[in-house]
């Protein structure tokens, strides 16, 4: 089974990284930084 895609986008108005679109259910996560994000992203998933 191949991980699931993740992609994540920039709002400049709220200068957040946040999740634009995932193959995982309900994920739903956002951070200052990408970086951040990415390493949110991990925890995120196993608390779903």
């Amino acid at each position: 089974m191949p991980p699931p895609a993740i992609r994540i986008a920039h709002d400049p108005e709220a200068n957040v990284w946040y999740v634009h679109r995932s193959d995982v259910g309900d994920m739903s996560a956002e951070a200052p930084t990408a970086e951040a994000l990415i390493a949110r992203i991990p925890v995120t998933i196993a608390a779903i």
